[in-house]
């Protein structure tokens, strides 16, 4: 499993490059919590098929329609990560 720093250093510097960054997750390949992140700040990403990326973990809405509070940590960071 990937550490936040070591992902969040990789997703900096693949951000404060001048060259287009792509992303691959070859046949059979799995990108996890840190692969996936780091495969979502790239350019340009693919997914060879019989690949997995992410977690595979339903998110669950409430009643009302808003997402369960247990969510909320990785939503922050996908946002955290998105926005640099």
């Amino acid at each position: 499993m990937g550490k936040l720093e070591e992902t969040q250093a990789i997703i900096k510097i693949i951000g404060n490059t001048t060259l287009s960054a792509i992303g691959y997750v070859p046949e059979g390949g799995r990108a996890w919590s840190a692969g996936t992140f780091i495969l979502m700040r790239t350019n340009i990403d693919a997914i060879a098929p019989f690949t997995v990326i992410g977690s595979a973990q339903p998110m669950q809405m409430s009643a009302g329609g808003g997402l369960s509070r247990k969510y909320l940590p990785i939503i922050v960071m996908l946002i955290l990560v998105q926005s640099q």
